[in-house]
């Protein structure tokens, strides 16, 4: 059996990020660029859970608290596009992330 053609690791990262802000843009929901452009707009962050494969949203409050329906919200716009986790329980919170 042959080896399969390699595969252009970078440009399919690229491709994915690009892919994915263009979706949150055409959906009004607005990126990081989107975010900082705008005074009252709501952080969230798209969480990877590498091992199952899926996506969850994490729209931290202060104090430590989430903002829920922005994050049900974003997983009923972007939900179409991404493998979406469905078990609400391995939503974690991520508190004091080093990226902002």
């Amino acid at each position: 059996m042959a080896d399969p053609s390699p595969v252009d690791a970078p440009a399919l990262d690229r491709d994915r990020h690009i892919a994915l802000e263009q979706a949150l843009n055409f959906r009004d929901i607005g990126g990081y660029e989107t975010a900082d452009a705008a005074p009252d707009a709501k952080p969230f962050y798209l969480v990877y859970l590498y091992k199952r494969g899926t996506f969850y949203p994490f729209a931290p409050l202060p104090n430590e608290r989430r903002d829920n329906e922005l994050e049900l919200r974003v997983k009923a716009i972007v939900g179409a596009d991404l493998p979406f986790e469905p078990d609400l329980s391995r939503w974690f919170p991520l508190w004091d992330t080093p990226v902002h």
